[in-house]
């Protein structure tokens, strides 16, 4: 095979890879920031030893929001 049809080839190989990939990055990468923020806001509340009303709405706000697409 002809070196620059190799090369072609690979390209396009990676031009299909990326396009498939891109977008489940962005999504994985979405749902990493919100576990983050779920994780953030049960550390502060357990931190100070009470669990109001409201960091109770917001964690569950952050779970609902982790779970849905």
């Amino acid at each position: 095979m002809d070196p620059s049809l190799v090369a072609l080839l690979v390209s396009i190989v990676l031009a299909v890879l990326a396009s498939v990939f891109g977008a489940k990055y962005y999504y994985v990468k979405g749902k990493a920031c919100q576990l983050n923020a779920l994780i953030s806001e049960v550390t502060k509340a357990w931190e100070d030893e009470t669990l109001t009303q409201e960091e109770l709405s917001k964690i569950l706000k952050l779970i609902k929001q982790l779970v849905t697409k």
